[in-house]
């Protein structure tokens, strides 16, 4: 039986189970297992009143134990910036209806436009958003997905979503979601080996 294993406790309690039979690891290759850190990441994010920004500041402090961390902003940011030996975790509020904060409207365009080759980019995706916008819910994280997306860049890792009308803490959802996504990185690496 397959499950997709959304938290770093569920990976660890399925890499705990004795149950389960896995490849021989390959310690001939150079360089530490991913799973001993996550390897440099950048946070990325888009806004309009701060709170992405909030959000991807406290990620930094959360994985920085972790991984090398970067913060920065997508309105500040040259699609060359990118960096195939990063991971990229974007978290992206949706502003008015249905669009992308205003910071990050130019790189959107630009990704359209001139369409970079951003094959070997790797990328995550945390929306910001308030569900009881049912039509435009989480849209402007979307949109910087999908220009990503026609660039050849591949995304990784549950899609997160954070409702602001919920009951949940922006911060607390962002780190189970970076945690999954970390984690998933790190056993898709591994079984490559």
């Amino acid at each position: 039986m397959r499950a997709k294993l959304r938290t770093l406790e569920d990976l660890c309690a399925a890499a705990a189970d004795s149950s389960i039979v896995l490849p021989a690891a390959d310690v001939s290759r150079d360089g530490p297992l991913q799973g001993e850190g996550a390897g440099p990441v950048t946070i990325l994010f888009g806004t309009e009143s701060g709170n992405a920004e909030l959000v991807a500041e406290d990620l930094a402090r959360h994985l920085g134990d972790r991984a090398e961390t970067r913060v920065v902003d997508l309105g500040e940011l040259e699609p060359g910036d990118l960096d195939p030996a990063r991971v990229h975790l974007i978290v992206c509020s949706t502003y008015g209806d249905g669009e992308l904060p205003t910071n990050v409207r130019g790189l959107r365009e630009q990704l359209l436009s001139e369409r970079p080759t951003l094959v070997g980019i790797r990328y995550a995706v945390l929306g910001l958003g308030d569900r009881s916008y049912t039509r435009t819910y989480s849209r402007g994280s979307e949109m910087i997905d999908e220009a990503l997306a026609a660039c050849g860049a591949t995304r990784i890792g549950e899609y997160g979503r954070h409702d602001a009308g919920g009951s949940s803490d922006a911060t607390e959802v962002a780190r189970e979601w970076a945690d999954g996504v970390l984690a998933e990185l790190s056993v898709r690496e591994l079984v490559a080996r």
